[in-house]
């Protein structure tokens, strides 16, 4: 893809983007469902951080974790 292209096709994700959020920012964030209360959205988001990112932070920093 060209630098033309992929400018124009960056502008259409953009929109996309926007739109998506703008109609429920939301569900196109977490998919697990349509509504979300602000409790079940929070308690969603640390549940996807504990179980797929802090427990393999480790890999993914090389096993160089700063202690606490």
């Amino acid at each position: 893809m060209r630098n033309s292209g992929m400018a124009q096709h960056l502008r259409q994700m953009r929109r996309n983007w926007d739109r998506r959020a703008l109609e429920n920012a939301r569900y196109y964030v977490a998919t697990g469902q349509r509504q979300w209360s602000d409790d079940e959205f929070y308690q969603a988001g640390e549940a996807e951080l504990r179980d797929h990112v802090f427990n393999d932070l480790g890999i993914f920093a090389r096993e160089k974790i700063p202690k606490a």
